[in-house]
């Protein structure tokens, strides 16, 4: 308040205090130092010239008072005023010093892995001397625990390595002497993971089942170990752990399908949850959609934000004072830390950047407040292309490079005629769409938002509309495919692309509704013709599903719902379900058709372990390998199918754990 507020004058709640005492409260709590008394010499003066006045004169707005005897000289009432109100205006500054923005800066700082591939999701232990971490070589990732301090030591150990599933989101128990940690059967975004908590000690031993009452994946430990706070869809909720009974904290306003919280942080006296709602793709990704940090009390109560979501702001963690959060943001345009102080009511002053940790994905700081690890993560995401083969499959090494570059690709779509390309790229310094022509040249700027990112590009049938959403908007936005004004297609809350149908009438996405509550239905957007005004968004089903894509006729759509496939017709009826087991595969991601219709394509795991693209006949049989992933820890996003060419956005991370020393 003292950097962002005009202080009340003290007359307003004190009539009787005299006018010039007023003034001089006011003085002490200008903003510009240089307004303010210079030295306690020079308040005390104007104070004693206020308690006795010169002539002797009784001040205005004040009765007479007797003089007394107090030790070996007279006083009056007034002086003996003066020097609480001095008491009080001296405490007053000192603790409006103390709250002023704090200074850190760090040092020492040395990478812990070198290792090419990833390593992020870093866990200091309580004093600091070592650090876990998740580290992906394969499908599954796995925990490492090294030395903070002996760093050329090399040596590295991996508990609970046995376990099968991915591993993810280690967290040391209070002791130290314990990490937990989620074992998953797919990558955890909320449910549908087969996701368990497990402990393991930080030197191996037995994996244990650790006993929670949900099956959230968005837990968090007190710092003294006795509570558990958790995360279900939009809401908070705490307990005991002796008791294991949860308690309802509060809710959070959900903006789209993004925006559940995640990321809970304890502060180190238990009073107060750090949070991030919304970009829960981040957690496991190179997300870049906006998200904002939040504050629940340990007893309940409304939320309070500390930051807004118009930029990434995620990873919170609490200094040991109870005060001082720090966070990544890129709010500057690179991922760098930041500390804000935070109250009751929210942020005191602005977050203030932490000279040193860049590209940082995630961070941990010790329970002293003396070390930070965080994760340096580099991203490049480019699409490729590769022949469909009639029989037999292809290896992705035999992928030839549509883009090239330091950039990431979120999303992508082949035009009609199969001459563009239209993808959103970061080559501008955030999302925004381009377009190309595949048989050469330079991308071209199609549209950007000022201050957000713009994803999940789409083309009409006619080949002259591009639909998409912005981070910052709600609903289906649309514009020429040449450029120029937006039109605005739904107001929906929506996550993930929308897909056009062929005839140009219509736009099928996933949406939580108008007011953003529940999961993802399937939508569909309509016009009676082209160029015409868009109706309100029709729901055609009440179950879960996602990224959804037109068959070529028009007639129906195949989308995601919860590890199948499911194919809807235009009027909402579930025409057929596929699940990984009837194929032949242990799963699978989105599908796409083909470009006759008679096949759906799709990324997954065969039975045998191996990974790549398949093509799955729509009257159902047995899955065929088409595209060979020779790495297992690829990463690509669905395919988009041509008349010959299936177009891939290969994702390529590095990343590595890094620790400093922190002063302040």
């Amino acid at each position: 308040a003292h950097m962002t507020e005009a202080p009340q004058p003290v007359t307003k709640h004190r009539d009787t205090v005299p006018p010039a005492l007023d003034q001089l409260v006011l003085r002490c709590l200008e903003k510009k130092p240089a307004d303010r008394y210079q030295s306690a010499e020079e308040l005390l003066s104007q104070l004693e010239a206020l308690a006795t006045p010169s002539g002797g004169v009784t001040p205005m707005d004040t009765r007479p008072l007797p003089l007394v005897v107090s030790g070996r000289r007279w006083r009056t009432p007034g002086i003996l005023a003066a020097v609480v109100v001095l008491i009080v205006v001296a405490v007053a500054l000192s603790r409006l010093l103390a709250s002023g923005p704090i200074s850190i800066t760090t040092s020492n700082s040395r990478a812990i892995t070198r290792e090419p591939g990833v390593e992020f999701q870093p866990a200091l232990s309580p004093d600091g001397s070592e650090v876990a971490y998740i580290e992906r070589r394969t499908q599954d990732p796995r925990i490492v625990v090294r030395s903070t301090v002996d760093v050329g030591s090399g040596g590295a150990s991996r508990p609970g390595e046995e376990e099968s599933g991915g591993h993810w989101f280690p967290a040391w128990t209070s002791d130290g002497a314990s990490l937990r940690f989620l074992v998953c059967r797919t990558q955890p975004f909320w449910g549908n993971a087969g996701c368990t908590t497990k402990e393991v000690g930080t030197r191996g031993g037995s994996v244990r089942a650790v006993d929670v009452p949900s099956d959230s994946v968005r837990y968090v430990w007190s710092t003294d170990g006795t509570r558990v706070a958790f995360a279900s869809r939009d809401s908070i909720y705490a307990y005991e752990v002796d008791s294991s009974e949860p308690e309802f904290l509060s809710v959070l306003p959900v903006k789209s399908g993004y925006g559940y919280p995640h990321s809970l942080a304890w502060s180190p006296d238990g009073q107060r949850i750090a949070l991030v709602n919304g970009n829960k793709a981040w957690r496991t990704s190179a997300n870049v959609l906006g998200a904002a940090i939040w504050i629940v009390d340990a007893d309940g109560g409304e939320p309070v934000r500390v930051t807004d979501d118009t930029t990434m702001n995620v990873s919170p963690q609490w200094l040991p004072d109870s005060r001082h959060l720090l966070f990544i943001s890129d709010r500057e345009g690179q991922r760098e830390v930041y500390v804000v102080e935070v109250g009751p009511r929210g942020p005191r002053g602005e977050p203030q950047k932490v000279a040193g940790p860049t590209d940082a994905h995630s961070i941990s700081v010790s329970a002293d407040g003396g070390t930070l690890a965080y994760a340096k993560f580099l991203a490049s995401q480019n699409i490729v292309a590769i022949p469909i083969p009639r029989v037999g499959s292809i290896s992705i090494d035999d992928a030839v490079p549509v883009t090239e570059g330091s950039q990431v690709i979120e999303g992508h779509a082949l035009s009609p005629d199969g001459e563009w390309i239209v993808f959103s790229s970061n080559l501008g310094g955030k999302q925004d769409l381009y377009k190309l022509r595949l048989e050469g040249g330079t991308p071209e700027l199609v549209t950007t938002d000022v201050d957000g990112h713009v994803f999940a590009p789409d083309w009409s049938g006619a080949g002259d509309e591009i639909a998409f959403y912005s981070s910052l908007r709600d609903g289906i936005i649309v514009v020429s495919a040449d450029g120029g004004s937006t039109e605005q297609a739904t107001n929906h809350p929506h996550i993930g692309r929308p897909d056009w149908s062929p005839d140009g009438l219509a736009i099928a996405f996933q949406s939580t509704g108008p007011r953003a509550l529940g999961e993802a239905n399937l939508w569909v957007a309509s016009r009676d013709s082209v160029g015409g005004a868009w109706s309100d968004a029709e729901r055609l089903t009440d179950f879960q599903i996602v990224s959804p894509d037109w068959a070529p006729d028009g007639r129906s759509l195949i989308a995601y719902s919860r590890g199948a496939l499911v194919r809807v017709s235009r009027d909402g009826n579930v025409l057929s379900r596929t699940e990984p087991s009837m194929v032949g595969l242990q799963e699978f991601g989105p599908g796409r058709f083909s470009h006759d219709g008679s096949r759906i394509y799709t990324i997954g795991t065969h039975e045998d372990g191996s990974r790549g693209v398949w093509r799955i006949p729509i009257n159902g049989g047995q899955a065929t390998k088409v595209v060979a992933f020779n790495d297992p820890s690829l990463i690509t996003s669905s395919p988009e199918v041509g008349a010959e060419h299936l177009y891939l956005n290969i994702i390529e991370y590095e990343s590595d754990i890094w620790v400093m020393d922190l002063e302040w």
